[in-house]
């Protein structure tokens, strides 16, 4: 089950990727939508250890961009 997490992760980043290199609005919209549903369908599907996990990177990150600035 670990293989469908990954994709699921791969494609959200695939998306977030494609979307950096959108010019057009729309296509933005589509792919920003595209990428929050593919990343919450992963993580709700996640186990409670890996969305803890994932909780605590996210965390970090917080504290790591709240200091910088």
């Amino acid at each position: 089950m670990l293989w469908f997490y990954l994709i699921t992760l791969a494609i959200a980043l695939v998306v977030i990727g494609t979307k950096l290199k959108q010019t057009e609005q729309i296509h933005s919209i589509a792919l920003n939508c595209t990428g929050l549903i593919s990343v919450t369908w992963g993580f709700t599907l996640a186990p409670p250890s890996v969305q803890f996990l994932l909780g605590l990177l996210l965390f970090g990150v917080v504290q790591f961009y709240s200091l910088r600035v």
